[in-house]
């Protein structure tokens, strides 16, 4: 159904993938999912740090990131700089919370 996306990345143990980002668009994350056996080593932060940087260097105008995290998610992406822009609410029978980063080079620009 992804005809294009901004971004797409894998991190891999060995041979093995045991996480992956997609970003169809520059500015909202779709998935970011690390499989339990890999969480707590680093594999999403390297994930969001790699997506990140992709996003300043090849979608400069854009100033912020957002995405819809599960409840189980949410500390881990306080973690990584993104903050709640709504209390939890549901969707086709999801709860989630909408959260969003600031890049720091946009937020730098645009407090100067």
């Amino acid at each position: 159904m992804l005809q294009s996306c901004a971004c797409l990345a894998g991190a891999f143990s060995g041979d093995r993938m045991v996480g992956f980002i997609l970003m169809p668009q520059p500015s909202f994350v779709r998935m970011l999912f690390v499989e339990p056996s890999a969480m707590r080593r680093g594999a999403g932060r390297r994930l969001w740090e790699f997506a990140r940087a992709h996003i300043e260097r090849c979608f400069p105008k854009v100033a912020t990131v957002e995405l819809n995290s599960s409840p189980h998610a949410v500390a881990f992406y306080r973690r990584i700089g993104f903050a709640p822009l709504s209390a939890p609410f549901v969707r086709d029978g999801c709860r989630a919370t909408r959260m969003a980063c600031w890049l720091p080079a946009r937020a730098l620009d645009a407090a100067l």
